[in-house]
C-alpha cells in the first residue's frame, strides 16, 4: 500500500527515512502556476536556474540582471504574476520571489512557479523554511537521483512546512535572518 501511495516509486530513500515530517504540505499553502504558452515574444527575459537565489535575505529575482534573449520554442512558460520560483533540478530549490511589475518572464520546466497564499504564510518565512535542514532531508527523500538530480512536481508539493501563526512566522524569520547576516559579516571580517 505504501508503494502505491508513492506512485509506485521504488527509490529506497522514500521508505527507509525514519523521520515522519510534521507540518503543512506545500500544496495547502500554494498552487502551481502553469503560465501561458501562447503570444510569445521573440526576445524576452528567460530565467534560468543560475538566476535564482539561495539567500534567505536577498531572495527577490533581479529582473534587471537577466538579459533579454531569444526564447526557445519548446517547454517554455510565460509568467505574468507574483510568484515563488523554485528549481527542481540539481540539489537546491533556490527559492526566489518574482514580483511582477509589468514585465513578464519565461521559465523552462526546470523551474516551478508557485502562487503562495499570503493569508496563511509569510513569503520571507517560507523561503527561510525551504532552505532549512528538515526540508533538505525531505528533498533527499523525494529527489530522483541520476547524473542531474530531479524533483518531480508532485513531490515538491508534498514537502511539509512547519506553519505557526503569521506573528510567529515573522519572529522566526527575523531571528534566522539576523543569525544569517551576522554569520556572513563574521566571514567577511575573517
Amino acid at each position: 500500500f505504501q508503494i502505491q501511495e508513492n506512485d509506485y516509486n521504488l527509490k529506497v530513500n522514500r521508505y527507509l527515512i525514519d523521520e515522519d515530517f510534521e507540518g503543512v504540505k506545500l500544496s495547502e499553502i500554494g498552487h502551481f502556476i502553469s503560465g501561458t504558452r501562447s503570444a510569445r515574444e521573440k526576445i524576452a527575459k528567460f530565467v534560468k536556474i543560475k538566476n535564482l537565489k539561495d539567500d534567505i535575505v536577498n531572495f527577490y529575482l533581479d529582473i534587471d540582471a537577466i538579459e533579454s534573449k531569444e526564447i526557445p520554442n519548446n517547454n517554455v512558460r510565460k509568467i505574468e504574476q507574483d510568484c515563488l520560483l523554485v528549481a527542481v533540478r540539481w540539489k537546491s530549490l533556490n527559492p526566489t520571489y518574482f514580483k511582477y511589475q509589468g514585465e513578464a518572464i519565461y521559465i523552462s520546466n526546470e523551474i516551478i512557479a508557485i502562487k503562495i497564499d499570503d493569508n496563511r504564510v509569510n513569503i520571507n518565512y517560507l523561503i527561510n523554511e525551504l532552505s532549512s535542514d528538515y526540508v533538505k532531508k525531505q528533498l533527499d527523500r523525494y529527489r530522483i537521483t541520476s547524473i542531474i538530480p530531479l524533483l518531480r512536481k508532485v513531490d515538491l508539493f508534498n514537502l511539509k512546512i512547519e506553519l505557526p501563526s503569521l506573528e510567529e512566522q515573522n519572529k522566526k524569520y527575523f531571528y534566522q535572518a539576523e543569525k544569517y547576516i551576522s554569520t556572513r559579516v563574521e566571514k567577511i571580517n575573517t
